[in-house]
């Protein structure tokens, strides 16, 4: 077994206002909680946004559940209620308060769930505390859980100490792991690593991948189980939320509908700063509010702001601090543009068109209107976009292209329109994953058909 360091019980609550501080304080409130995760004969509640946002494996379960009342359970066996616990609170704030004590349990959850940043911090923790007693049991996990930095560093250290070979727990991964450990030994007996026997992995976790930030504005811009939809400005501009997100960090809006008097792209931005603690930062664009002092905390952003969320005005400050808005005057006809993509509204796309709207406008995710319709799966919104014009393998800040949307949906029509149009079947997003390898991981079996 890992030897177990006992760690502080309560959660790792931020200040509120932040990020974590208010999700963490969700998670203990259990307010507005929409689903029942039952394991060990205990249940305990969560959201289905931010499981939703965290987990594909849980996101894709949610998509399966269907369920006539308000909130669904799901069932976890073969997991004890406080590893549970421990990934909760790591999947709404990004922090892990007995890391050390359930590292070996915590590693198979994050595998089994695709939490990939848990698993580099499990992975870390037990790189940097291997020994002699317990590297046998760390290589059966780093090979068992296909972890090839851990896995590296327990052939290296193994190498370098051959006393391992003779502790009591080689002798039980013996017994109770006789597959790993033949595979441990064709490891050993390989060419060794240039790198260092001991080199653990970067702990440099802010530079990972998945963070609760990344991942809860991937949540936004998708709409994912959203469940709230609000009707911004004149127009009554839609946009897709989570009532979670919503009680978690602005308690006013969750009782709201409609917000009127404030401009769309200003209200995205307020909600981008909820989901993410950030504004978006454009080198071309122009400041909203060039001096705070000047402004008083009353401009249009200001105003939202401190009417939803009154009692944090730090909140304001912050936002001052990260907030800037495009404000160029023909940005309504570019916006009407996206909006219609991501409603399917074929008549409206041509129209827009003809008037002079851009084909290949970007929003703030750097997603065209061809990206929204084809992750929407509007295969005739998709059809009619390309027709006029649009980059059929255009990128947004992800580096995701329309084809991978559309995979990812599982939206086969849409995948066949983009691959007649020329899509780029080998196109590779951020992490490295083709749309065929996003369709695998999800199971979207019959778009993968189509992708081969």
């Amino acid at each position: 077994m890992i030897p177990a360091t006992v760690m502080a019980e309560s959660l790792p609550l931020g200040s509120r206002g932040s990020l974590s501080g208010d999700l963490g304080a969700l998670l203990e409130s259990k307010e507005a909680a929409d689903v029942t995760l039952e394991v060990s004969g205990s249940r305990l509640s969560a959201h289905k946004a931010i499981l939703a946002a965290r987990s594909p494996v849980f996101r894709t379960e949610l998509r399966d559940v269907t369920t006539d009342s308000d909130s669904l359970t799901i069932r976890i066996s073969d997991m004890k209620e406080e590893v549970l616990r421990q990934v909760l609170c790591f999947m709404y704030t990004d922090q892990v308060p007995r890391l050390r004590t359930y590292v070996a349990h915590l590693i198979v959850a994050a595998d089994r769930y695709n939490i990939p940043l848990l698993k580099e911090l499990c992975e870390d923790t037990l790189a940097k505390n291997i020994t002699t007693a317990n590297a046998s049991a760390i290589a059966v996990i780093a090979v068992k859980y296909s972890c090839a930095k851990l896995k590296e560093v327990a052939i290296n250290f193994i190498r370098a100490h051959n006393e391992v070979l003779a502790t009591s727990g080689w002798e039980d991964a013996i017994l109770r792991q006789p597959r790993t450990v033949a595979e441990i030994c064709r490891l050993l007996v390989a060419k060794p690593s240039k790198k260092s026997a001991e080199q653990s992995p970067s702990t440099d976790v802010e530079q990972r991948r998945g963070s609760l930030e990344e991942d809860l504005l991937a949540l936004l811009e998708s709409g994912e189980a959203a469940d709230v939809t609000l009707r911004v400005g004149r127009r009554g501009g839609r946009l897709a939320v989570h009532r979670a997100l919503l009680v978690a960090r602005c308690p006013a809006l969750a009782a709201v509908l409609r917000v009127k008097g404030v401009r769309p792209a200003v209200f995205a931005e307020v909600m981008r700063f909820v989901y993410t603690g950030k504004a978006a930062l454009e080198a071309d664009s122009a400041a909203l509010c060039e001096d705070v002092a000047e402004c008083g905390m009353n401009c249009s952003v200001c105003t939202v702001i401190k009417f939803f969320i009154p009692e944090n005005s730090q909140f304001i400050t912050n936002f001052h601090m990260e907030f800037t808005i495009d404000t160029n005057p023909a940005a309504d006809l570019n916006w009407r543009l996206l909006q219609a993509a991501k409603d399917g509204a074929v008549e409206e796309l041509r129209v827009l068109l003809a008037v002079g709207a851009d084909v290949e406008i970007k929003d703030e995710y750097r997603k065209t209107a061809l990206q929204w319709a084809a992750e929407r799966g509007y295969a005739k919104a998709v059809d009619c976009l390309l027709s006029n014009g649009a980059e059929v393998n255009t990128r947004d800040r992800w580096q995701l292209t329309p084809l991978h949307r559309a995979a990812e949906r599982g939206h086969q029509d849409v995948v066949t329109v983009l691959l007649e149009a020329g899509a780029d079947k080998s196109a590779m997003d951020n992490r490295g994953r083709t749309p065929l390898y996003i369709a695998k991981v999800i199971n979207r079996w019959q778009v993968m058909d189509i992708l081969r």
